[in-house]
């Protein structure tokens, strides 16, 4: 289902903490006509800002110097109301020219971001952007980085097949684990990261003991899985997982946990994390390849596709979509649980959350239709990375 938008310029903040001149405004929907038009800005004697709409569709409902609320009404399409965020701290550890496309944070105040076609991580002051560390030793792009659950320790893969494991104190590199035969997209953590899973160009998913680089088992089928981009994982009790195993000696915390993966070729694989058990394949129609997939909650998951379709699915019932929806937007980047709802990226600039409702709540602005790449959050603020090399961070 294709859904009308509201788009707003980039920096209009700029244009409200100045209080004079005016910024556009449109409205988008698939199959009509666009609404464009502008918002007058002017500061009273009283010092207080005023917006004024050109176009009477168009209104402002609330503002402020980093909020904007805007509803668009219209006898001829539907009515929609929408908060936009500015940011209120941008920097560049990249430079401007770096596409970052690598992006976490602690909530301990350190960030970790890679740009495109690198070899190098940095590790930067969530403050002020301050570069605290560089991590070098890969000898292809990084694809992928993260911060081990305790905040000290990073892992990072890329085109060179290998993942890295390294101190975040000393920058020093601890372990180098092998095993993939194309380059791997995508890690993450089972429990406080004993064992770590990865998925690769190659087909395959894996599961490691990290203590003694090992791989402990491939998730794959007899007619293989094609590109794997990304993979969640989560505790279910919504489904049978299929009989334990039992946790090995290698295997920490695995057991009870659904390995969701997202393919290139536009369906959706899970297996057993401990069990093994290839549980089910789903395929939403027109969807396109799928970027990437997170669990909301032990029930929900969510997608991001490549011909801009958001959808979420409940276990309990993989017939058919909670939520399948193009908004006027291109290929979607990353999707973030946060809340009981989540965030996605695009690849037109936009960052959106969607509330435990599936209904959107409220976009971030800053990028000027630069790709969004990652999404990350702490304790008090979301972050996001960009293609103009900006990292901008906004309060929860």
């Amino acid at each position: 289902m294709s859904k009308g938008r509201v788009i707003v310029q980039c920096d209009w903040n700029q244009v409200y903490r100045e209080g004079d001149g005016k910024f556009w405004i449109c409205y988008k929907c698939l199959g009509e006509a666009s609404v464009y038009s502008n918002i007058l800005c002017s500061r009273d004697v009283d010092g207080q800002v005023r917006l004024h709409p050109e176009d009477d569709s168009f209104k402002v409902t609330y503002h402020s110097q980093n909020k904007l609320k805007i509803s668009y009404v219209s006898e001829h399409s539907q009515s929609l109301s929408v908060t936009f965020r500015s940011a209120s701290r941008e920097f560049t550890p990249h430079g401007k020219i770096k596409k970052v496309t690598c992006l976490d944070v602690t909530n301990g105040g350190l960030g970790l971001s890679c740009a495109e076609n690198s070899t190098t991580l940095k590790i930067w002051e969530t403050s002020n952007g301050t570069v605290r560390r560089e991590l070098s030793g890969h000898v292809g792009d990084i694809f992928t980085a993260k911060f081990f659950p305790s905040g000290l320790v990073v892992l990072s893969a890329g085109a060179d097949t290998q993942m890295k494991v390294w101190s975040a104190e000393t920058g020093a590199c601890a372990a180098t684990i092998s095993g993939h035969k194309a380059g791997v997209l995508e890690v993450d953590f089972v429990e406080r990261g004993r064992n770590v899973v990865s998925c690769s160009r190659d087909g395959t998913a894996k599961l490691w003991d990290v203590s003694q680089q090992q791989c402990i088992h491939t998730y794959s089928t007899s007619s293989g899985l094609g590109v794997i981009n990304s993979f969640s994982l989560h505790d279910t009790q919504a489904i049978d997982l299929g009989p334990t195993s039992g946790c090995s000696n290698e295997e920490v915390g695995t057991e009870g946990k659904i390995l969701l993966l997202a393919l290139e070729s536009g369906k959706l694989q899970a297996f057993g994390l401990n069990t093994k058990q290839q549980l089910f394949e789903v395929s939403p129609t027109q969807v396109g390849a799928i970027n990437c997939v997170k669990f909301v909650t032990g029930n929900s998951f969510v997608f991001g596709s490549e011909n801009g379709v958001v959808g979420v699915y409940d276990l309990r019932n993989l017939s058919e979509p909670l939520k399948l929806d193009q908004e006027c937007r291109s290929s979607i980047k990353c999707v973030k649980p946060f809340g009981q709802g989540f965030f996605y990226a695009t690849a037109d600039g936009s960052s959106v959350y969607v509330d435990e409702t599936l209904s959107l709540s409220y976009e971030h602005t800053g990028a000027d239709c630069d790709p969004v790449y990652q999404v990350a959050h702490s304790n008090n603020d979301v972050y996001t990375s960009c293609r103009d090399g900006a990292i901008r961070v906004y309060p929860l």
